[in-house]
């Protein structure tokens, strides 16, 4: 029986220029941060879903207790105003959603929003994306320079003699992380599909107290990237990625990468008044970076630790 296909379309009206929902709408390396389903979105490493000029990328969206692997395909139009996308379930190709944005200045600082989708056996997952974060495109869009203030990245890298499968590992197997990464202090942990963890980690505070932080993991070939489905009041959104390679030495670099994204209104209450956002990155740079190296040395430890041991010289024999 063939699928039955949904089409639905939504119209918003944003002040903001068209040039700014463009870059929204077109940096995916951000949508992990602004809209909540998507747990990562990345460059596809092995095109070749439609072979053509198309940019293609992966997407991985969190609907209820699953988490669904998507190839996808973005044509921006000559003129930067029309964005044609299709999305297919990775190993479901009978899934998936096609449409189009569409954005139409009506005056230098407002932009009409519109967004037409097809979608096959994919409806529910999409229609939380797209119709419940319309309003979240709004709310960014129209903080225009502020949001470069707001959403931030940085990263951290160590390098080990380990080798970068046992690094990837340990990474991924984050319920050996008590007793060996200094802030866990417990686990638990589901594995409901290859790949694809449901963690509940209790990080230990300076001061002795235990916070248990749920996340969505998912491991890729070359990195374990999660995102917490918690935040502190300070943030709306934060997303991890812990990168393994190896350099052209041999050595092996393990890197964790943060996005988080602060709270505007929130900031004050978290920090103190007058606290400004360049502040704010600082405080939560120097915190959530700690407990990034202190995970990035853990990783290295277990590597080496898995070393051969050198064996001696045998004696030279006697004449």
């Amino acid at each position: 029986m063939k699928a039955k296909t949904a089409r639905t379309e939504h119209t918003v009206t944003i002040q903001a220029p068209a040039d700014v929902l463009r870059r929204l709408i077109t940096r995916t390396e951000r949508w992990p941060v602004l809209f909540e389903p998507v747990v990562y979105a990345a460059p596809n490493p092995n095109p070749g879903l439609n072979p053509g000029p198309e940019p293609e990328l992966e997407l991985w969206t969190r609907h209820d207790d699953r988490v669904v692997h998507w190839s996808g395909i973005h044509r921006l139009d000559a003129h930067g105003l029309r964005l044609d996308f299709r999305y297919t379930a990775v190993g479901h190709p009978a899934t998936a959603v096609s449409g189009r944005w569409t954005l139409e200045p009506l005056d230098p600082g407002t932009t009409r929003v519109t967004l037409h989708h097809e979608s096959r056996r994919a409806r529910s997952v999409w229609e939380r994306l797209f119709a419940e974060q319309l309003p979240v495109l709004r709310q960014h869009a129209e903080l225009g320079a502020e949001l470069d203030a707001l959403v931030f990245t940085f990263e951290d890298t160590l390098r080990s003699h380990g080798s970068a499968e046992d690094v990837h590992a340990f990474l991924y197997r984050v319920q050996g992380w008590p007793g060996a990464v200094s802030h866990v202090a417990a686990v638990t942990l589901e594995e409901p599909a290859p790949g694809v963890q449901q963690v509940t980690t209790s990080v230990r505070a300076p001061d002795g107290s235990v916070t248990a932080i749920p996340s969505v993991r998912v491991r890729l070939r070359d990195r374990v990237v999660y995102t917490p489905l918690t935040v502190p009041p300070f943030a709306t959104a934060h997303l991890g990625e812990w990168i393994v390679a190896t350099g052209s030495d041999g050595l092996t670099s393990v890197t964790g990468r943060h996005t988080v994204a602060l709270a505007p209104t929130r900031i004050a209450a978290a920090f103190g008044p007058g606290t400004t956002p360049a502040d704010a990155r600082s405080r939560v740079r120097a915190a959530l970076g700690a407990h990034s190296l202190a995970t990035l040395d853990a990783a290295r430890a277990h590597a080496e630790s898995r070393l051969t041991p050198a064996v001696p010289a045998a004696s030279a024999p006697r004449g």
